[in-house]
């Protein structure tokens, strides 16, 4: 199997600086931006089958092309129009092998070509990456330090890159009442940048992040084909650690923006004064950034410009990265006979770290700081029926029924705080179908 793909786009990025209040629908642009990007990429695959056996490997070749344009600085020169306007090209090819191997372990049993007992070991190791986005495909890596580029300079930034591999088991047993899957997985993160809103890593990083899952589909009533009657149980869930093992990132939002509440400030200090790699920021006499001297103390958090976070040796070496939950769990039971169905669901999500500086309390204004682990019950019921050739369908469906209150995410931070999940909801309807 193999194919290609072509991908052509422009994006406009302008930014317009009102004139005289923020309700304003008129100003002057202090950024008029144009991107060109196409890429190209093709795939191969073979699976080699010999007994129960099977190796695929795999190959595919990415190659991405970036132009930028300042639009703005080429209207201030007569001689330049928008086709010829400054420009910055950043192009890069991407080999990506892969390779998986799936051994059977266990067949149909002999005489019985009916049954549905089989089992796989199956492993796969490849490489992956993510291109550059628009804010940071620009720059240039300079001993291990990342900057913006003197006119001139060749762009050098790679994509973030990834070593992945899992190994596990599979199948069908029972005649088809247990099926499932449980597998290991590990994968290496490089070249690592855009950490998110406010916070960059200054030298590239590097993320590990490794777990296990499974995930098993119990029929509770024996064969249904004979009674007609189902009643199932499904449970999955999922190890995670992660650990940002090498780089160094810089928050602004946290050092500048972020109001802080007495434990949240209290964490901070204590991290900069306790914690070899976390360094606090402010500026000097000459509005230069350097380093504050520790110890600080509370008070000092007014001053601060950033702070930076060293990870890897000679630095924190036990943070974890934000949004990895150590435990998840999903559940569901559910009955079936004829055209009713009835389920009830259960999930679980531990807590997990919003920001790189693994904050545990939270700030005063929720940008910030750790999630709290959550709950939630679902439940749900539908009944099908056919009446002169008109499908009926009733449903209702309850989520989050406990109506727990939690904090799903602080994807934005500073912009908008805390997003909270979806409080209780409740539907009802018919369905028909002529």
């Amino acid at each position: 199997m193999a194919g290609a793909r072509l991908h052509k786009e422009i994006y406009l990025y302008q930014f317009l600086e009102n004139d005289s209040s923020r309700w304003a629908r008129s100003g002057r642009y202090t950024t008029d931006l144009k991107y060109d990007l196409w890429s190209a990429s093709a795939w191969a695959k073979q699976a080699l089958k010999r007994g129960r056996l099977t190796l695929t490997p795999i190959v595919r070749f990415e190659y991405v092309d970036m132009v930028r344009r300042d639009l703005l600085a080429a209207s201030r020169n007569p001689g330049l129009n928008p086709d010829n306007a400054p420009e910055l090209d950043h192009a890069y090819p991407v080999f990506l092998p892969g390779f998986a191997v799936d051994v059977k372990v266990l067949r149909q049993a002999l005489g019985k070509p009916r049954t549905q007992n089989v089992l796989h070991v199956f492993s796969s190791v490849y490489r992956g990456f993510i291109a550059p986005n628009s804010q940071f495909a620009f720059l240039v890596e300079e001993n291990g330090a990342v900057t913006t580029p003197v006119p001139g300079a060749d762009l050098n930034m790679k994509p973030e890159l990834s070593m992945n591999a899992e190994a596990g088991l599979r199948g069908t047993l029972a005649d088809g009442r247990i099926s499932g899957q449980v597998a290991g997985f590990v994968s290496r993160i490089r070249n690592f940048y855009a950490a998110g809103q406010g916070e960059v890593f200054q030298s590239l990083g590097e993320v590990w992040i490794r777990g296990a899952e499974a995930g098993v589909d119990l029929e509770l009533l024996g064969n249904v084909d004979q009674s007609g009657h189902s009643l199932k149980l499904a449970l999955s869930g999922t190890l995670l650690q992660s650990q940002i093992t090498g780089g160094e990132l810089r928050d602004r939002d946290l050092a500048v923006n972020a109001i802080h509440s007495e434990a949240s400030a209290q964490e901070m200090v204590d991290k900069i004064n306790n914690q070899i790699g976390v360094i606090a920021y402010t500026t000097d006499a000459s509005g230069q950034e350097v380093a504050m001297n520790a110890p600080i103390t509370t008070a000092d958090l007014d001053v601060l410009t950033s702070l930076g976070f060293r990870f890897g040796q000679g630095g924190i070496q036990d943070y974890r990265a934000p949004y990895t939950p150590p435990i998840s769990v999903h559940s569901r039971l559910s009955y079936t006979y004829k055209g009713l169905n009835i389920g009830l669901e259960y999930h679980y999500l531990a807590a997990q770290y919003a920001e790189y500086a693994n904050l545990e309390s939270e700030t005063a204004d929720g940008s910030f700081g750790k999630l709290p682990a959550y709950s939630t019950w679902d439940a749900q019921i539908n009944y099908r029926l056919n009446r002169k050739k008109i499908d009926w369908e009733f449903f209702a469906a309850g989520r989050n029924l406990s109506n727990e209150i939690y904090r799903s995410s602080r994807l934005n931070r500073i912009a908008s705080g805390i997003f909270p999940g979806a409080f209780r909801q409740v539907q009802a309807g018919i369905g028909l179908t002529f």
